[in-house]
């Protein structure tokens, strides 16, 4: 998601409503967390994780106060954009142990680990005297 969008996101989310959204930036920002899809002349349906609004085009350049209000609801409903930017992507974790270290990769599905971590053995020593 670019700057602007996260920035406009969050404004959404947590910041004072913008009152001069527009309706470009609003349809932009509601296909990048989930889908819009025509519904006849001049209204849409906005969806996002599980929730779904209708939202007509407004006759301005911009949203009017009560639209953006109604984004903001579908937004906070809607819950993290982690669930709403779609199913996880399937990952295995292969774990590789020498005397050494521990080597932990991750792959993402593709085709050769993506993100290694090494973890270093808690080392033990034990001094007798006699």
């Amino acid at each position: 998601m670019s700057k602007h969008l996260e920035s406009l996101y969050q404004n959404l989310l947590n910041g004072k409503l913008p009152h001069n959204l527009s309706w470009s930036e609003t349809v932009e920002l509601v296909e990048h967390l989930g889908e819009v899809q025509p519904h006849g002349g001049d209204e849409f349906v906005f969806r996002v994780g599980s929730q779904r609004v209708f939202f007509k085009r407004p006759q301005t350049h911009d949203l009017g106060l009560e639209e953006v209000s109604r984004l903001r609801k579908l937004l906070k409903e809607a819950g993290p954009r982690s669930h709403a930017e779609g199913p996880a992507q399937p990952s295995r974790m292969i774990v590789v142990i020498d005397h050494h270290a521990a080597h932990v990769y991750q792959d993402f599905g593709g085709s050769r680990p993506a993100d290694e971590h090494k973890v270093q053995p808690y080392l033990l020593t034990i001094s007798i005297i006699i």
